[in-house]
């Protein structure tokens, strides 16, 4: 029977009966000769398969010859590159390069195993939004595993509920000042007027000025997060018109008894 490492393979045999001693070839070359009934093979050649003749002997002459084929163990793989993963709001999806010489791949999470196999991505879904993950890849092999390569992968925030309440709270002949309620979980807004973006941050009030007096203009509003956008709002204001021109050529005529008075129209 033999045991194997990457560069070495050990034989041992039982006694046989009258032997004075052992003769062991490996591939038809002599490598050992003596009474023991064991023998390390070094110096071998990782993952390649040696035959093996063993005969007893004794002055009276040699048995028969038993026969045996044996393989060295593999090298490890290669160590693993491009280790990544990328995140939804409950997944994490984790991709790697093939590492030379492996047989299948490992990943763990938190000291415990989530995937065996043999590709190069796993995803692991029922996840918490917003929470730290770490992770552990080894490539392994008959002859060992490479060492661990390890990420940490946030999942996303839940993306943030819809503003609410937007309105313009007053208007001017050239300005419109807006505001809304604080969406849950937002991170920043952004403002669109007739969808031009005119405004991005983490205020929930906003003064649209240099306006044409008389014009009504659409707003749209939506909450942003690292997990993306709120549902839009809407909202449709109009500024004020410019006061009338200046009053021309009043004047006033008068009877006994009465007053008649005339004015140009005022644009």
């Amino acid at each position: 029977s033999t045991t194997a490492t990457t560069t070495s393979i050990s034989l041992t045999w039982d006694a046989a009966e009258r032997a004075e001693s052992y003769e062991l070839r490996r591939n038809g070359e002599v490598i050992y000769t003596g009474a023991a009934t064991s023998f390390a093979d070094s110096d071998l050649t990782p993952g390649t398969t040696y035959s093996y003749e063993l005969k007893a002997i004794n002055s009276g002459g040699a048995s028969t010859t038993v026969t045996l084929s044996a393989t060295t163990l593999p090298q490890p793989p290669n160590a693993i590159t491009n280790f990544t993963g990328t995140a939804t709001t409950t997944s994490v999806t984790l991709t790697w390069d093939a590492s030379e010489r492996a047989a299948g791949y490992i990943v763990k999470r938190d000291g415990v195993n989530v995937y065996e196999g043999s590709a190069l991505t796993f995803t692991e879904n029922g996840l918490t939004p917003d929470t730290n993950y770490s992770y552990e890849l080894v490539a392994s092999n008959a002859g060992g595993e490479t060492t661990p390569s390890t990420i940490t992968v946030k999942t996303i925030k839940v993306a943030p509920t819809a503003p609410t309440n937007l309105a313009s709270t007053s208007a001017t002949t050239t300005s419109i000042s807006l505001t809304w309620d604080a969406a849950e979980r937002a991170e920043s807004y952004e403002l669109r007027r007739n969808g031009e973006v005119i405004y991005t941050g983490e205020a929930t009030s906003f003064a649209d000025s240099g306006l044409t007096p008389g014009t009504t203009y659409s707003y749209e509003l939506k909450a942003i997060n690292s997990g993306g956008a709120s549902t839009t709002v809407t909202l449709s204001a109009t500024t004020l018109p410019q006061p009338p021109n200046a009053i021309t050529n009043f004047t006033g005529t008068a009877t006994t008894t009465s007053v008649t008075l005339t004015w140009d129209a005022s644009e």
